[in-house]
């Protein structure tokens, strides 16, 4: 049975359709504008991806060496200046100056002083090969008694037995 499109059955389906046909719509137009934000968001990742890939080209035609080195040097002396190195080193040098002036006042001091420890030290060695020397004279003449000492004792020995022999007879005798 058809229906009229006047009568109010007509009017319920159309809204069913109406209503079945819109989440349909939404869901193509949905998927439409996901497709282009896609496509949109390929293309800017490939911009980007291109320029990344140009990045370094562009670095290294954009940094100039020579300029830099200026720039640093330039903030250094600067540095430099507003911390009063220049003064710093103003004084120094004076410093320097002064300590060279007490270095070579010492060294002309301690001058004679060391030909005088040089003299004292050829003294020292003089007398030290001297001892040296006696000792050895010293240690000849020790080993030399120490021999006359031995055949000595032989000598003392036989004394000392007719000393007693003596003194026996002796008491004999009184």
């Amino acid at each position: 049975m058809r229906k009229h499109e006047g009568s109010a059955d007509f009017v319920d389906a159309n809204r069913e359709c109406e209503v079945r046909f819109v989440p349909v719509q939404l869901k193509v137009e949905l998927l439409a504008q996901l497709r282009a934000q896609t496509k949109a968001a390929g293309e800017y990742h490939a911009q980007v991806d291109a320029r990344l890939a140009d990045l370094p080209a562009q670095i290294a035609e954009g940094v100039d060496p020579k300029a830099i080195a200026e720039q640093m040097s330039e903030v250094f002396r600067q540095r430099i200046t507003g911390a009063g190195l220049r003064d710093v080193t103003a004084q120094l040098k004076t410093a320097s100056a002064d300590i060279k002036s007490l270095a070579n006042d010492a060294s002309a001091s301690l001058k004679p002083a060391a030909s005088e420890i040089r003299g004292v030290t050829a003294a020292i060695a003089t007398e030290i090969r001297k001892l040296v020397s006696a000792a050895r004279e010293v240690e000849q003449h020790n080993a030399r008694l120490m021999a006359r000492e031995r055949s000595n004792r032989w000598g003392l020995m036989a004394l000392a037995a007719l000393l007693l022999f003596l003194a026996g007879v002796c008491a004999e005798c009184f």
